[in-house]
């Protein structure tokens, strides 16, 4: 709002840095912008994420009623997945500012294909800590069904390490304090 660039133009623009660091991301098909009295209007479209679901419809599928609580197997290629594209969005020195589960897209036949999505406020910023800090608190405050032990394991997969060092066990507490502290 204050700069005046349409949403859509700032999603356009963060969709083409994302591939070109080898994000997965959404593929756009068209994209336009025109000026008019009242400002610059933009329209974004992009290929529809076929046989693609959000993780939380995946884990609220997982852990339905219906389901016996799943294997700790198919809950750790779940998480992995995810984990590693989160880690790969972070590598590329982007903060997405609204990493809900709803905003994380896996690929329903359990491939290992997750994309990230709505992206508008997505920022580039250079301190990791503080890229993982503010999405991964959002992240571990949102993911239901998850338990203590997965949420490590997230975070394992996330640091790509079998085993927390000092710094990262830091992390972990902040992040665990963020997400407690914005629950309230």
């Amino acid at each position: 709002p204050i700069a005046g660039q349409p949403t859509f133009s700032c999603e356009f623009e963060m969709i083409q840095l994302l591939t070109n660091r080898q994000v997965p991301t959404l593929k756009p098909i068209a994209f336009g912008v025109r000026k008019t009295k009242q400002g610059d209007q933009a329209i974004l479209m992009t290929e529809e994420l076929l046989g693609f679901e959000s993780f939380e419809n995946a884990t609220d599928k997982l852990f339905s009623v219906e389901n016996a609580k799943p294997s700790i197997s198919t809950q750790n290629a779940l998480i992995r997945q995810v984990a590693s594209t989160v880690a790969k969005l972070h590598a590329a020195s982007i903060q997405h500012r609204s990493l809900y589960p709803k905003h994380l897209f896996v690929h329903k036949d359990g491939t290992q294909e997750t994309r990230v999505i709505d992206l508008e406020k997505s920022r580039i910023k250079y301190f990791s800590m503080l890229r993982a800090l503010y999405d991964l608190s959002t992240l571990n405050r949102h993911s239901r069904h998850w338990s203590n032990t997965r949420r490590l394991y997230f975070f394992l997969q996330y640091l790509g390490v079998s085993k927390l060092t000092f710094s990262s066990k830091f992390l972990c507490r902040l992040i665990i304090k963020r997400s407690k502290r914005t629950r309230k």
